[in-house]
């Protein structure tokens, strides 16, 4: 007898260890797939894409395959490799979803776009083409996001050295690319009535300035008043914030007493303060309330990008001829950050006019001349994902959508059981200084409490870039030295904690700092002021104790910059 159960073990041990070997190579094997396929998706070559994207899918059934059986299930609960076994297990099920459902989806919806592109020769969009995309799109997000619900659970801290890393990217990458297509899927439901496919809508345009920090990105610098009805583009009139809404306006709102104390009054009277707050809806509702007394009748919503989002737009229109030169994708941050700042002078609307007819020379080659449509598109898909492109509707439905797939720039408010932080900055002067101004956070759990409550440790590191002597500078860049030296970074951070949470204990620069506190939508707030000098780096370290129950995945996100990259990111909760 006991010689059967050690041969039955031999056996199950050189079972368990051909799947191993087998799945292993094929995850590999499909590993290297991908590599051809995005090549080739760059290439728009759907052809070999399409043999391509088989093969994957082969190689994934077989990792899937070998990776689910009795003895694979039994692995997961052994001490030591268990959570590895189940991390493999989990990956190759995601890719065999994402490789036998999405993908095929995406290559239909690749056809689709050479065989009927979304931009006629007028130069409208085909809104019947946008409608086509409705069903190959969310047939694709639905499938991500069931990839991304196998991947959930894995607890990337517990997995050994070797594996962590590539499950971590997986993981990573599953989750970014369900954000992104949930926002596509949204958008082929609610564009052709936003384009106006049901009237004529009109929409106010702001592209932000980074190099003036606001809680949303940036300064809202050139303002247009778009027009759009069955797919056509027309760029209204344009102006400055100014134009839009000069400071002493009327209040365009109330403010909340804690809104008003850690944002300022401002947020209601000056358009180029509306953004203080982080909630973009709460600030698109202000700035379309103070555009209707100054740019004409009632705005239907409000549109905001970045000349982070520019420059990927350009990738795909190719270069511009603007006022300043030839507009790219490599300099178009510069030629609107900092050389009209740096250049022009400010009085006489020298500087607002650059920037009108910056704005122009980019619609017009949008929406005139010949693009890549599949590279804009993914412009900004990644602007959305990064919170830089933001759209805010009036009509509440409309709205909704736009909220529940990530494109409405809103804070999140009570999110389950995932603890949610943000820092959020707004600059002390009137300078451009931001321009030379890096950030970026990173989040951790650091357990639970006894009484269920979930501990997270932010870390917020700033770094000034601001090049020596200062003088060099023009005072609009610098600073004119009011509110603090010329070349010294000056910023409000504000910190939100998880709704029903609070903030325990905060360092700045590696000593504790007296904050301004309030409430605002059931989220505390503090907010510290921060002093760069140039060269200099800090980092701020904040540690928030989350209501009871909440005990997931804790996520920060984070004021959009001047350099491109992640705004948000999430840790593997330690409790449980």
């Amino acid at each position: 007898m006991l010689r059967l159960v050690a041969l039955v073990l031999v056996v199950a041990v050189a079972v368990l260890a051909y799947q191993a070997t087998r799945t292993g190579l094929a995850l590999r094997q499909a590993a290297v797939d991908a590599t051809t396929l995005r090549a080739e998706l760059g290439e728009r070559d759907l052809a070999a894409a399409e043999r391509t994207s088989r093969s994957l899918a082969a190689r994934a059934h077989v990792a899937r395959k070998h990776s689910d059986g009795f003895l694979w299930a039994a692995a997961t609960a052994l001490p030591v490799v268990g959570d590895d076994a189940d991390a493999v297990r989990r990956v190759a099920a995601a890719l065999d979803e994402l490789s036998a459902r999405a993908l095929p989806g995406s290559l239909d919806a690749a056809r689709a776009l050479q065989r009927d592109p979304l931009r006629g020769d007028d130069g409208a969009f085909d809104l019947a083409a946008l409608r086509a995309l409705r069903a190959p799109v969310t047939q694709v997000s639905r499938s991500v996001r069931r990839a991304d619900a196998r991947l959930e659970d894995v607890d990337v801290a517990d997995l050994a050295g070797p594996i962590r890393p590539r499950v971590a990217e997986v993981k990573d990458q599953v989750a970014r690319l369900d954000t992104a297509m949930l926002a596509a899927a949204t958008a082929t439901e609610v564009l052709p009535a936003m384009l106006g496919g049901d009237g004529e809508r009109r929409y106010l345009l702001v592209v932000q300035n980074n190099a003036e920090v606001r809680g949303t990105g940036g300064l809202p610098g050139s303002v247009s008043v778009l027009r759009v009805r069955d797919g056509r583009l027309t760029l209204g009139r344009q102006g400055s914030a100014a134009d839009a809404g000069p400071p002493g306006s009327p209040p365009a709102g109330s403010l909340t007493p804690d809104e008003g104390r850690l944002f300022g009054q401002q947020m209601v009277t000056d358009f180029r303060d509306a953004n203080t707050t982080p909630d973009f809806p709460r600030a698109a509702s202000l700035m379309a309330e103070m555009a209707s007394r100054t740019l004409g009748p009632p705005v239907d919503g409000v549109v905001s990008l970045d000349p982070v989002v520019l420059s990927a737009l350009l990738e795909g229109t190719g270069p511009v001829q603007a006022p300043g030169g030839r507009l790219d994708a490599d300099n178009v941050v510069r030629k609107v950050l900092f050389e009209p700042y740096q250049e022009l002078p400010p009085e006489g609307g020298v500087q607002d006019a650059y920037f009108a007819a910056t704005s122009a020379a980019v619609f017009d080659a949008l929406t005139g001349g010949t693009l890549d449509e599949s590279t804009v598109l993914a412009g900004l898909a990644a602007g959305a994902q990064d919170r830089r492109v933001l759209v805010w509707s009036r009509r509440p439905a409309e709205q909704d959508r736009l909220q529940r797939a990530g494109l409405a720039g809103a804070v999140p408010r009570d999110t389950g059981d995932r603890p949610a932080v943000g820092f959020y900055l707004n600059s002390g002067t009137q300078a451009k200084i931001q321009y030379f101004l890096r950030y970026g956070g990173r989040v951790r759990s650091l357990g639970c409490t006894e009484d269920g409550r979930q501990v997270v440790q932010a870390r917020f590191a700033m770094r000034s870039e601001v090049p020596t002597p200062v003088s060099q500078l023009a005072p609009y860049v610098s600073g004119l030295g009011d509110e603090a030296e010329p070349g010294v970074n000056l910023v409000n951070l504000a910190m939100y904690a998880p709704t029903g949470g609070t903030l325990t204990a905060l360092r700045v620069g590696g000593e504790a700092a007296q904050v301004a506190t309030g409430t605002i939508d059931d989220r505390d707030v503090a907010v510290v002021p921060v002093e760069l000098a140039p060269g200099e780096r800090t980092e701020v370290v904040a540690d928030f104790t989350t209501r009871r129950g909440q005990d997931g995945d804790p996520v920060m996100q984070w004021t959009p910059g001047l350099a491109a990259g992640a705004t948000q990111a999430v840790a593997t909760s330690r409790c449980g």
